[in-house]
């Protein structure tokens, strides 16, 4: 039996979510929930409900819901909000049926997604709300923390470890055995062969610091010199 699916956000993450979940054979999308957009509105021929109220209508035991919010912050507020209607109500994984992750080897917890061409391979383990976006790679013995994007094309090797809340940009690579502290940064392209430290952004190959996290007084991190 397939569970229903709200997916919160009905932008371009939200209408990609609900695109691989109705191809999966897990869940109904029921629809969209979005305080931004009129509730009766069409997306992808599925209605908006309204706001997060909306799933006060549907049994909390059984609803799942995916929240599509690519800024990390809101997303977290948005979960925090959620939750505090039912902490019954579930964040299931979305994983494309063109993905490859064998369950029996990857670990996930929840609230990820696993977009089309996505291939994790053995003992990977993967934390919560992360987005592992198209065609990217995840190798043998990756670690994954919470709320990270992967985005297309990126290259996660044998044994990495990675932070919570880390953005790797499209086409980057992160070679063998390096760890990607939290909150860090990699842009697009990169390639990373040595340890980034927490809040750093990174580019270029091989990839140098460009900018570092925020002074203790609030006031912007220092941009790396050449």
């Amino acid at each position: 039996m397939r569970r229903p699916l709200i997916v919160y956000g009905c932008g371009g993450l939200g209408r990609e979510v609900a695109m691989a979940a109705r191809v999966g054979s897990e869940h109904e999308v029921v629809g969209f929930i979005d305080d931004s957009v009129a509730p009766g509105s069409q997306v992808h021929d599925l209605p908006v409900l309204g706001g997060v109220e909306a799933m006060e209508r549907y049994d909390a035991e059984e609803l799942g819901v995916y929240v599509a919010i690519g800024s990390i912050p809101v997303h977290r507020a948005v979960v925090e909000r959620i939750w505090s209607l039912s902490r019954s109500l579930s964040f299931p994984n979305i994983i494309h049926p063109d993905a490859t992750v064998d369950l029996e080897r990857v670990s996930l917890g929840i609230g990820n997604y696993v977009a089309a061409g996505a291939r994790l391979t053995a003992e990977v383990r993967i934390g919560d709300f992360n987005i592992i976006n198209l065609n990217s790679v995840l190798a043998h013995d990756v670690v994954l923390g919470d709320r990270c994007q992967i985005n297309p094309g990126a290259v996660l090797n044998g044994q990495d470890v990675v932070g919570d809340e880390v953005v790797i940009g499209a086409g980057a690579v992160v070679m063998p055995r390096t760890e990607v502290g939290a909150g860090a940064v990699v842009g697009i392209g990169a390639v990373v062969a040595g340890p980034v430290p927490p809040g750093c952004t990174v580019v270029g190959n091989p990839a140098r610091v460009v900018r570092r996290p925020s002074a203790p007084d609030g006031s912007e991190g220092e941009s790396a010199r050449s």
